[in-house]
């Protein structure tokens, strides 16, 4: 059952030899952990019942209750196992339930239930096996009971693999494959059109059937030209005409006999490569022994091929061509309509999906990465609460919804050694081959970004920083934009969607720039306790290790998200900081002004009261003002009249301009601010709600 990944499990007891009476005294469906039903089931196993499963997840028997699909099967039910053996992936599970009967499961990630039956057909019509093993909460024999249906009692046997579960796309692909190659016609179907051939066309219909007869004829039994004959006679050729057409279509036929198999070269480049359209141009999918995946150009793949031995050229057999033109000729080979990056459960059999699912199985064993939880609460987040119950949603979410992006990347400051990059690290192995580390910040915002194609974890690991001006809209839109233009050398462009969910770590202060409204950062100050502590993450590496991994996957699949808002980003102090340190100098100057509570008057030296009612100043002299402020700290560039009022608009709402009246006959415009202690508020409210000391500013 571990290989299928249930602890509570679904079974269903019948008698395997049934009195004349009626009934099934037998007969039971039972729920629960296999370890507390297991004393229950081999009694029923010993007084002659058959023990069966339920495959699919669901808290009980019915098709109504079926929650998830948990494997693909097939009975063969007296069909030969080799052909699906040799055809499909390796099988997770063999089970031998009668003498040259076998059970093969394919454990699978993301099969929706409304496609499971027609896939499951489709496998039974590929290999001939039994038709009605096709619904959602069918049972199957298990493993260890004995089978008294045969003549002698058989004890049901089983051979295991402990491989991640296969996306459907693969199994989908493997099984396209073997509908390909079967024959497109049976024999009978091509003696039907025969004898629907109608007046005018029977002599073309006899050329053409007897052509396909001729293709196949290797493969027949029986020489199929008598019966052709007979038909031919029936629908009112005559016998000189008959046998003309019927050699000569045949003999045509034999010379270009219809594979049923492809050719080795061409198996063992199909297993590795496959052929995809992006922006209109053909390129060749490799798929690495790590996982990795990459494109190549026609003209690469042939040097990369060029030492594999000349294979028959599937359009003309008594040529050779070299393995690489016979597997793109190849009628076998792999073919997509479009490269896609799609962890959900909606991708078209046609796509190339890049996804790959989860590096591991979920555990249910919690305690297992206990140790890691606790270095994210009392380290990564400081002991604060909001923090990890935020952080922690943020990271199941990735796991629950990877198709889905919250728009808000984890930003991590703290010295070298403090734990950021094990928490990183750990956090990532879930995701396997989509989980990338950069440390060079052309690769995270850069072009030739090929790396970035499948990426759904990426930790930039000192890859930015705040005043990067030039990359601040590139990495704002890798956290929020929904499409990613991919760059690969030596092919074209194409655009993916974007699945990346982002974590930075840094030592600098200045991390990102987050602006006064933002929302893309959750920024946190991570505590220096462990800091160097090579015992403290020796042990943790260890525990992670050693089922903690598989541990945190459950822990994340089980955490729940209802309620949760991740837009909703916690205003700590490390995001006001890189708000601080990304203020523009308007707004730097405007903080100051508020800090120091006061505003110049008319008169030199004059200091106007703010502290208990609106003043107003001149909106030239407070450009004076603003012009000495840039000066004082180096800013070469003062900004402008209508940038000061956007702004001042902006950070203040409650300010009006006026023409106040005075002794002289011109009137200047004035800006008239509300009290010192709204305009702080406004202020904080527009840098994010969080409060500000005004005495240390």
């Amino acid at each position: 059952m571990t290989t299928l990944g249930k602890e509570s499990c679904v079974f269903q007891t019948f008698s395997d030899k049934k009195g004349a009476g009626g009934g099934d005294p037998l007969a039971r469906a039972v729920t629960g952990n296999v370890d507390n039903l297991l004393p229950d089931l081999s009694n029923l196993d010993e007084a002659g019942a058959g023990i069966f499963l339920q495959i699919n997840e669901g808290p009980e028997r019915g098709n109504q209750h079926i929650t998830d699909v948990t494997a693909l099967f097939v009975d063969t039910d007296g069909a030969p196992l080799e052909p699906i053996l040799d055809a499909m992936p390796t099988p997770h599970i063999l089970v031998q339930s009668s003498p040259d009967k076998y059970h093969v499961y394919w454990r699978v990630s993301d099969c929706p239930l409304d496609s499971f039956k027609e896939v499951q057909k489709r496998l039974a019509n590929a290999f001939g096996t039994d038709p009605s093993v096709c619904d959602l909460s069918r049972v199957m024999r298990v493993p260890g009971s004995w089978h008294r249906k045969t003549d002698s009692p058989f004890q049901v046997e089983m051979v295991e693999d402990d491989l991640p579960p296969y996306p459907l796309a693969k199994i989908e692909a493997a099984l396209k494959r073997v509908e390909r190659i079967s024959l497109p016609e049976s024999i009978q179907t091509i003696f039907d059109e025969l004898r629907n051939a109608q007046p005018g066309d029977r002599n073309n219909t006899l050329n053409r059937v007897a052509y396909a007869c001729g293709q196949q004829s290797a493969s027949l039994d029986t020489d199929p030209r008598e019966e052709l004959r007979k038909i031919a006679k029936s629908i009112g050729l005559d016998d000189g005409e008959i046998n003309a057409t019927i050699e000569s279509g045949f003999t045509s036929g034999q010379g270009s006999p219809q594979r049923s198999v492809p050719e080795k070269g061409e198996e063992d480049l199909n297993d590795k490569h496959a052929i995809a359209m992006i922006e209109g141009k053909a390129v060749i999918i490799n798929e690495g022994s790590d996982g990795a995946i990459s494109f190549s150009s026609k003209a690469d793949f042939n040097v990369a091929t060029a030492s594999m031995k000349p294979q028959p050229d599937p359009h003309n057999p008594n040529r050779t061509i070299s393995a690489a033109d016979a597997w793109i000729k190849s009628p076998f080979r792999r073919f997509y309509e479009r490269v896609v990056f799609d962890p959900s459960e909606k991708c078209p059999v046609e796509h190339y999906n890049l996804w790959r699912g989860f590096a591991v199985e979920p555990s249910g064993n919690h305690e297992a990465c206990q140790p890691f939880l606790d270095h994210i609460k009392n380290v990564i987040c400081s002991g604060n609460d909001v923090h990890y119950n935020y952080l922690i949603s943020w990271m199941a979410d990735a796991v629950q919804n990877p198709g889905k992006r919250p728009g808000v990347a984890v930003v991590l400051l703290g010295g070298r050694g403090t734990g950021k990059g094990m928490f990183a690290k750990h956090f990532g192995s879930l995701f396997g081959g989509h989980y990338r580390q950069l440390v060079q910040p052309r690769h995270l915002t850069g072009n030739f970004n090929s790396h970035l194609k499948d990426a759904l974890m990426v930790f930039a690991d000192e890859a930015f920083w705040g005043g990067n001006v030039k990359e601040e809209g590139p990495l704002k839109a890798l956290i929020t934009e929904d499409q990613l233009m991919i760059e690969p050398k030596g092919v074209n462009s194409f655009a993916i969607q974007n699945h990346i969910h982002l974590i930075m770590a840094t030592n600098n202060a200045w991390a990102v720039p987050a602006g006064i409204d933002e929302r893309r950062f959750f920024c946190l100050e991570v505590s220096d306790s462990m800091k160097q502590d090579h015992e403290y993450f020796g042990a943790l590496d260890e525990a992670m290790m050693n089922g903690g991994i598989e541990a945190l996957l459950g822990f994340l699949l089980e955490w729940p998200l209802e309620g949760v808002n991740l837009r909703q980003v916690p205003q700590t102090d490390a995001l006001k900081f890189q708000k601080d340190l990304s203020m523009s100098p308007l707004q730097r100057f405007w903080q100051q002004l508020l800090a120091d509570g006061f505003l110049p008057g008319e008169e030199v030296g004059e200091e106007l009261p703010w502290d208990d009612e609106p003043v107003s100043i001149a909106t030239d002299e407070l450009r004076i003002l603003l012009k000495q402020f840039c000066q004082e700290h180096g800013i070469t560039r003062t900004p402008s009249p209508a940038e000061v009022g956007k702004t001042l608009n902006q950070l203040c709402p409650g300010m009006t301009k006026t023409r106040p009246r005075t002794n002289n006959s011109k009137r200047k415009q004035h800006y008239t601010l509300p009290v010192l202690d709204e305009c702080r508020y406004a202020f904080e409210l527009a840098m994010g709600g969080a409060p500000i000391d005004w005495n240390a500013v």
